[in-house]
C-alpha cells in the first residue's frame, strides 16, 4: 500500500510492467485474497500514479536483458507502508509493514 500517500512515478530509462491488484482482508486483518485487475506497460518517458483506493501494485522490469530507472515521488512522505507476502505457493497472502528509508527534507535537515 502507500499509507495514505499519492505516488507519481516516471520511467527514466527501459520499460516497467505494473500489474494493479484488489486486495480484500480477511477478517484477521493480517491474511487477504489478492485479484489481479490489469497490467499494463509503462515506457521511458511515460508517468502514471496510484494511490490506495486505485489499488495496490507490483512494478517489474518488462525486460530480462536490459535495466529500467524510475522515480519515484510520494506525497506526503512515506515513513512506513504494508506489502503483501505470498506463501504456501500463492494460496495464503498476508500483509506485513516495511519502514522505508527517508530522504524527504526540511530546510535541508530530514524531517520526522
Amino acid at each position: 500500500d502507500h499509507a495514505g500517500s499519492e505516488c507519481c512515478m516516471r520511467i527514466l530509462s527501459g520499460s516497467l510492467r505494473e500489474d494493479l491488484f484488489t486486495v480484500v482482508d480477511h477478517p484477521d486483518g493480517v491474511q487477504c485474497d489478492v485479484t489481479l485487475k490489469q497490467s499494463q506497460a509503462i515506457d521511458e518517458n511515460e508517468w502514471t500514479s496510484i494511490k490506495n483506493s486505485i489499488g495496490w501494485h507490483r512494478v517489474s522490469n518488462a525486460s530480462q536483458h536490459e535495466p529500467a530507472f524510475s522515480l519515484h515521488l510520494y506525497y506526503p512522505p512515506i515513513g512506513q507502508y504494508k506489502v503483501i507476502v505470498c506463501e504456501n505457493g500463492g494460496n495464503v497472502n498476508r500483509k506485513t509493514t516495511v519502514r522505508t528509508c527517508r530522504y524527504d527534507t526540511v530546510n535541508g535537515l530530514f524531517a520526522e
